[in-house]
């Protein structure tokens, strides 16, 4: 990872759509809103995030850097794909701001 990276977000605006009342194994099946849309922290407008150089930007974008990485997914996960909370990235390069 480079200091450029982004660490941390104000959520990560999939597992927002997850139930209130969690029971059980937790299953949730990625949609093409869900694959697009900003937290719902400042209206869906975007997130704050917090980079590995110690900076703090607003973002519109879920897509980050060269790559356009989308930091709320991994990159096997695609619409229809199923998501239980515990996903983690398959390679050191996919930016993903878990739960």
């Amino acid at each position: 990872m480079t200091s450029g990276e982004p660490l941390m977000a104000d959520s990560n605006p999939i597992f927002e759509n997850l139930p209130e009342k969690l029971f059980g194994e937790i299953k949730l099946r990625l949609n093409n809103k869900l694959l697009t849309i900003n937290s719902l922290n400042h209206n869906g407008r975007g997130q704050n995030t917090l980079f590995g150089d110690g900076t703090v930007r607003f973002i519109k974008d879920r897509h980050i850097g060269i790559a356009a990485d989308d930091i709320f997914t991994l990159e096997e996960m695609t619409n229809g794909c199923e998501v239980n909370g515990c996903e983690v990235p398959s390679r050191e390069t996919d930016a993903f701001l878990a739960p």
